[in-house]
């Protein structure tokens, strides 16, 4: 997949790998800290440097998405292939967005805007079914729906897919 360099497999490697395969199976996208906490089960003693630097790795050689917009936390996608996700502007929540798909057309397939099109990102931004109840019937203006990296929010953020 990646026509980076290639890395040799390692214990910590395998570890984070197995971990996200278990996001994964959760449709979960974790943060780099629920990375972490959940390879401490395995291996106490690695640190997050360690983490990072794996899942730095592993997404160079398209082994898994890094997923990073805006403010938000950072979180990592176990399925390499192109798909659309859609992240909350409250709370960060990031869901893969099933029957949407955003490709460019016949013409546009090799070079588009002088671009030779080598993968897809896409993001939808919306609020979350748990902030948009969380905070219903409190009065607040049309931007107010729209600004990411409200501080706080309601960092239950993965509450619907917690691990």
């Amino acid at each position: 997949m990646g026509s980076g360099p290639t890395y040799r497999r390692t214990r910590q490697r395998d570890a984070v790998l197995s971990v996200l395969d278990r996001f994964r199976a959760r449709r979960v996208h974790p943060t780099t800290d629920e990375v972490y906490v959940n390879v401490r089960r395995t291996l106490p003693r690695i640190s997050l440097a360690t983490v990072y630097r794996n899942l730095d790795v592993l997404a160079a050689q398209g082994i898994i998405q890094k997923l990073g917009m805006g403010c938000s936390p950072v979180r990592f996608d176990g399925d390499p292939s192109d798909h659309v996700h859609i992240r909350c502007v409250r709370c960060g929540r990031v869901d893969d967005l099933d029957g949407v798909h955003v490709t460019p057309s016949k013409d546009d397939a090799t070079t588009f805007n002088g671009y030779e099109v080598i993968g897809l990102r896409a993001e939808f931004v919306g609020v979350c079914d748990t902030c948009r109840m969380q905070h219903a019937g409190k009065s607040r203006t049309h931007n107010d729906a729209h600004r990411p990296c409200s501080s706080g929010g309601c960092h239950a953020a993965d509450q619907g897919n917690k691990n």
